[in-house]
């Protein structure tokens, strides 16, 4: 869990057009944290907790989306209080 931000770290195997994204646990779109081209390698982002209009999200259970060409990973989080 995490409480005011948090890093979310990745590798890609080649040059790619890359989304990451939050949703919350009923799919909804909370913030877009990156979409644009990448090269291959590790890569960092960090998420400060709010959603998309700057205001902090709600303590709970929020996924993170990767899109890398074909490749699709999410990962749960946990927001705490």
């Amino acid at each position: 869990p995490f409480t005011s931000s948090t890093a979310i770290s990745y590798r890609l195997a080649s040059d790619s057009q890359v989304q990451v994204a939050v949703f919350n646990v009923k799919g909804q779109a909370v913030k877009t944290l990156f979409n644009s081209s990448q090269s291959e390698g590790v890569h960092s982002l960090n998420w400060d907790g709010k959603n998309r209009a700057g205001q902090k999200v709600s303590a709970g259970t929020y996924f993170v989306k990767l899109q890398a060409g074909n490749q699709t990973d999410s990962v749960r989080m946990v927001v705490g209080d």
